[in-house]
């Protein structure tokens, strides 16, 4: 914990590894000082969000599956028991 405190933020490596614009969006997201630290509306703008990754709507979500039965109804359809009703029902 001390040296998290203590010492310079992480850089990733110039080894060609990441992009440009991607080395340059993490560099904005690390810095300690919150004051120097990008918003998140300067994060959504920046090329690596912009220009790779564009935003676009999120795809349908399937269907919701039916509620399971409750166990006991299940078993006794499987056992094909049928459930007997009440004269009073």
């Amino acid at each position: 914990m001390d040296a998290i405190v203590k010492s310079e933020a992480p850089v990733l490596p110039g080894d060609g590894a990441f992009s440009p614009d991607f080395r340059a969006f993490v560099a904005a997201c690390l810095p300690k000082d919150a004051r120097a630290r990008a918003t998140a509306a300067a994060l959504l703008a920046h090329p690596f969000i912009t220009v790779r990754h564009p935003l676009r709507p999120a795809p349908p979500r399937p269907p919701a599956r039916p509620p399971a039965r409750p166990p006991a109804a299940r078993a006794r359809r499987q056992r094909g028991v049928k459930r007997l009703q009440c004269a009073s029902d």
